[in-house]
């Protein structure tokens, strides 16, 4: 119910989002306020990572929606991840995404293009796990 390329976007697409949004806060609420076995919350013991395999472009098409875009954003929280970050940025132009440096986050030319192995790599170390496989390196901003 989120692929809205025509002018179904305007009326549609905003709710659908916040229903998940709601359903992902009410997740992350739940996961708070229950106490683990051992002490602490379910939170404090669980990595949880949402993104979409798109975004969606800035500019609206002849048809009055969004179309796909390769530029996207994720959501970590819970064990492991430093809470309050945002990481990336767009450009004032065409909304393309900044180079970024991963140990603090920031836009800049000397920076790299994140890509979701970034993401996938920072989501394993947050959780404890090998992601040398990977191939990438995980983004320090980003842990705890």
């Amino acid at each position: 119910g989120l692929d809205h390329h025509d002018d179904t976007w305007s009326r549609e697409h905003g709710p659908s989002l916040r229903r998940g949004f709601d359903a992902l806060a009410r997740l992350l609420e739940d996961l708070r306020d229950t106490e683990a076995p051992g002490g602490g919350s379910y939170l404090d013991k669980t990595t949880l990572l949402a993104f979409s395999e798109f975004g969606r472009t800035a500019r609206l098409n002849a048809r009055g929606g969004r179309d796909h875009l390769l530029t996207n954003c994720a959501l970590l929280a819970g064990a492991g991840v430093a809470p309050g970050q945002v990481v990336g940025a767009s450009s004032d132009l065409g909304m393309a995404p900044e180079h970024i440096d991963l140990a603090t986050g920031a836009a800049g030319p000397a920076g790299i293009s994140l890509k979701p192995e970034h993401v996938m790599s920072t989501f394993m170390a947050a959780g404890g796990l090998d992601a040398s496989e990977l191939q990438s390196e995980p983004i320090p901003a980003l842990l705890a």
